[in-house]
């Protein structure tokens, strides 16, 4: 990772995510300009001075006529952003996850390349010299760099340019063969029936006859349909009939068969991965249950176990073991097809699951083993079904494979069970998948959910690189446990220390809402603003927050309410650039913030409420009870008499209660310190009453203190007066105290 470049970070980072339509497009890898090769590699020192050179980089573009909007969304997010990437630990876990987010994303923009590839090499044998260009150009609108299409392009065979398009047979659309398989489905249903698996098996032919033979069934079909009243029944099989003349008769047969096969590879695909996850091998039970649902697809007997050796040498296996499954029909004729009325040929075989009447001599006594034992394959493929339901669907497919040896054909109990079992192994990797994921981002009240869970559907399945679910939930329960103990320290622990220990657990917990409850607890605002012009922009400075660690956003506040972010920043000023010369100072407000968790504002007004101050005075005179160490020192608190001041724009304390002899109230958002005055005979008519004692207190101290102790004397009239600081740090007081933040303690004090 070479020095910082401002110019080629634009170009080549900047625009790019852009382009692709904001921050939600990228990752942290790629915002701040960090090698995801590099992730394991780099130090933490490295990466925060990359990090710290790109939000260098946005404050001084913020203003960019074209990025404006991108870095401000690039600079709200920068503490999350940031904070996953400065620890090793974290930033290579997030690598892991970046890595595969963004391999996903470049099959998702080479698809439309990839289809056009695909066609291509249908239509021409190979890509074509001249079409490439065309197809560098969609690759271009997708998102894909040159690069990256060089590399991917590099795996199609090439054609010279002007090769003539080849005559070999056009592939069926997927969409028309799915209309077609939903047709043949309302077609069972109407009837009751198993639904037709293809159109040779509604035709009552064996797949892959000539068109002389489908021809003759499809006009004997279609007389025998005309014949019945017209109902959907008679609609469909007409449908259905159109398809035949358009695919079998007019198209190419075998380019059905094809679609068909292709089809069947794509439903046994998951079942084969979910059989070598068991045994590592494929077994002879399993190849013969696949070739079965592989003729179930409507394939003859050659072709399913063509695609189940084509799957098998595809997942890396020995296809050894594929043997033919036993023919389900019986030597004689078949019985018509109640559901076109046609009658196969004599002789012909019918597929499994078409509505011929006819089972196999193994299916003809159910539960004797086609090999001579005794044992009934039902008991053990109810004992696969009790382990299915316990959680253990590896221990069911064991079970299941037993009982499917013992029985010799896959009865119907046995493919349902089956399914069943690949369905809970698929969530389960999905499962896995969540888990993982949730684990390396600390998300550990999701984990132990997607853990339970887990363990309750398929506790016995192996996780990525064959992780134990028990392990993986041990260490999720003891991080847990390590939150719990720092929530239960934070929540016991004064305010300046409970940010720090809520901080804590939320690097182990990121999705505590708990801890982040208690974070905002104990994050104290920033101080006093300062605002003044420097060259070419309005410095914004504040006192820092009293909690370590924390980063600050500054907000700019127009005439009309209006705020616009000026940015985040880590330190206790900030420059923005974004306000003409010739124009007005606006107010400003600042946050802290950790971990997406924000304070209550400083506020600076603007010079227009200042222009409502009228001069300086004097204190109120202490009264009796008025503590020394916490009053108005007129040499270092300077405050200002005011006919109306800005603190009168804070909103009044409220629902001010005696508890165990301590004034406790409600603060005024935006508000840090107050003045508190009191007297036995009146209300106070100002801060400085001259009769009245007094005190001034901060947020800081009414924590710590849990309240303001009281004079025991009563009555007792009390009011409380609002405080802002001015650029100069000068505390301005409120000019009055609106009824809500006023009250009588009478002789008997009801509320105490």
């Amino acid at each position: 990772m070479g020095p910082f470049d401002a110019n080629d970070y634009r170009s080549r980072v900047l625009g790019p995510i852009h382009a692709r339509g904001g921050v939600e497009h990228s990752d942290p890898f790629e915002i701040y300009d960090i090698p995801l090769a590099e992730a394991t590699t780099l130090d933490d020192a490295a990466v925060s001075a990359q990090i710290d050179a790109v939000w260098a980089f946005w404050q001084r573009s913020r203003d960019h006529p074209r990025y404006r909007g991108v870095i401000d969304a690039l600079l709200r997010q920068h503490p999350e952003l940031a904070a996953a990437l400065r620890g090793q630990r974290a930033r290579v876990e997030l690598a892991q996850v970046v890595a595969q987010a963004r391999a996903e994303r470049e099959d998702e923009r080479f698809a439309t390349v990839a289809a056009a590839a695909d066609r291509l090499v249908e239509r021409f044998g190979g890509l074509p010299e001249d079409k490439i260009p065309g197809l560098r150009l969609i690759a271009t609108g997708a998102g894909v760099d040159a690069a990256e299409f060089d590399r991917r392009i590099a795996g199609y065979p090439r054609v010279p340019a002007g090769t003539p398009e080849r005559t070999t047979r056009r592939s069926v659309p997927r969409q028309v063969l799915r209309q077609v398989r939903a047709d043949l489905d309302e077609l069972g249903r109407i009837v009751g029936e198993d639904a037709p698996r293809s159109l040779f098996d509604l035709l009552g032919v064996p797949p892959g006859s000539d068109q002389a033979t489908i021809r003759s069934a499809r006009d004997g079909a279609a007389t025998r349909n005309r014949a019945r009243r017209p109902d959907r029944r008679r609609a469909l099989i007409d449908d259905l009939l159109a398809a035949v003349t358009t695919l079998l008769l007019d198209g190419d047969p075998e380019a059905y068969l094809d679609a068909l096969a292709a089809a069947a590879a794509d439903l046994l695909r998951p079942r084969l991965a979910a059989v070598l996850l068991v045994e590592d091998r494929l077994l002879p039970a399993d190849a013969a249950l696949l070739v079965t649902a592989a003729r179930g697809e409507g394939l003859d007997r050659a072709r399913a176990e063509a695609v189940v050796r084509a799957l098998a040498r595809e997942a890396g296996v020995d296809d050894a073991a594929i043997t033919q499954v036993p023919d389900q029909e019986h030597a004689q004729g078949s019985a018509p097809d109640r559901r076109t009325g046609s009658t196969p040929a004599r002789g012909t075989a019918r597929e499994p699951g078409a509505a011929s009447g006819h089972t196999s001599p193994a299916a003809a006594t159910p539960g004797r083993s086609r090999h001579g034992s005794d044992q009934d394959w039902r008991e053990i493929l109810e004992q696969a079904r009790v382990l299915l339901d316990a959680g253990a669907p590896i221990a069911a497919h064991e079970r299941l494979a037993h009982a499917l040896e013992i029985a010799g054909t896959a009865t119907p109990p046995i493919r349902a069970l089956g399914e069943a079992i690949e369905s809970v192994i698929r969530q389960a990797h999905e499962g896995w998948a969540r888990l993982t994921q949730a684990v390396a981002a600390h998300r550990l009240d999701q984990a132990r959910q997607l853990a339970a869970e887990l363990s309750r559907i398929a506790r016995d399945v192996p996780g990525p690189d064959g992780a134990d679910l028990a392990a993986v939930t041990v260490e999720v329960e003891e991080r847990h446990q390590r939150a719990g103990e720092l929530l239960a320290a934070a929540a016991a622990a004064a305010p300046a220390d409970r940010a720090a220990l809520a901080m804590a657990a939320l690097e182990l917990a990121a999705d505590s809402d708990e801890a982040r409850a208690l974070l905002l607890e104990g994050l104290l605002p920033p101080g006093a603003l300062a605002v003044r012009r420097a060259a070419g922009a309005v410095e914004v400075s504040w006192v820092p927050s009293p909690t370590p660690g924390v980063h600050y956003r500054v907000l700019r506040i127009g005439t009309d309410g209006s705020s616009r972010a000026v940015g985040v920043t880590a330190t206790t000023r900030i420059d923005d650039g974004g306000v003409p010369a010739e124009a007005a100072l606006p107010g400003y407000e600042v946050r802290a913030g950790i971990a997406g968790v924000w304070s209550q504002p400083a506020v600076w007004q603007g010079p227009a409420a200042e222009e409502l101050a009228a001069e300086t005075i004097t204190e109120p005179a202490a009264g009796p009870t008025a503590q020394a160490a916490d009053t108005i020192d007129p040499e270092d608190e300077s405050t200002r008499l005011l006919t109306r001041t800005p603190a009168d724009s804070l909103e009044p304390a409220r629902d001010l209660a005696v508890v165990a002899g301590r004034l406790q109230w409600t603060w005024p958002d935006g508000c840090t310190e107050v003045i508190v005055t009191w007297r036995p005979d009146a209300p106070p008519i100002a801060a400085n009453d001259p009769v009245a004692g007094f005190r001034k207190v901060t947020n800081a101290r009414y924590e710590l203190d849990d309240g303001l102790p009281l004079p025991a004397a009563r009555p007792l009239y009390i009011a409380i007066f609002g405080c802002v600081r001015d650029r100069a740090g000068q505390l301005i007081v409120a000019s009055i105290a609106a009824p809500p933040a006023r009250r009588l303690l009478p002789a008997r004090d009801r509320l105490a």
